[in-house]
């Protein structure tokens, strides 16, 4: 049982401390998560206030790598090429050697999650769009605030950002 710091002590560097000293007492509730990565790449380096943005993103990834919900994830990327720019950051690449001189396009991977978020919002404009033409013809307001320009203004993910073609959400 861990005892419950007194208020003086609670503050960042002290309660980091805490779930540094604790944190593998989650071991046998969860045997999957890598918790010397978790440590040495992710919280041990927050606590000397050496932040470094590729060494806990990798420290992350290290720590999560062997559980189903990673592995799950990482089978939804049907991109070859990222699934090994992936593996070589969390190897220990450089972000930018892990990419290599073609770079790293994020519409050229979209994931499921992204696909089924604009899919979302295309129908939702959609649905709106005939709703408000409907509207006008009879000189009806659907809602002050929902308009064609506020419709036409929600995100847009392209496959071709120089041509301007939009991706086709399915």
């Amino acid at each position: 049982m861990v005892q419950a710091l007194p208020p003086e002590r609670l503050e960042r560097t002290n309660i980091l401390q805490q779930i540094l000293e604790h944190i593998e007492d989650f071991k046998d509730q969860f045997p999957k998560v890598d918790y010397a990565a978790l440590k040495r790449d992710v919280l041990e380096p927050v606590i000397k206030e050496q932040f470094d943005p590729e060494v806990q993103i990798r420290g992350y990834l290290r720590t999560f790598q062997n559980t189903e919900i990673f592995k799950g994830a990482f089978e939804q990327i049907k991109n070859p090429e990222l699934q090994a720019q992936i593996n070589a950051f969390i190897q220990g690449s450089s972000a930018k050697d892990a990419v290599g001189k073609a770079g790293f396009q994020v519409s050229a991977h979209p994931s499921p999650t992204v696909k089924h978020h604009f899919s979302l919002l295309q129908r939702l404009k959609k649905i709106l769009l005939g709703r408000i033409e409907a509207k006008e013809d009879v000189k009806e307001a659907l809602h002050p605030k929902i308009t064609k320009a506020n419709l036409e203004g929600l995100p847009i993910i392209y496959e071709d950002v120089n041509e301007k073609k939009i991706m086709e959400v399915r």
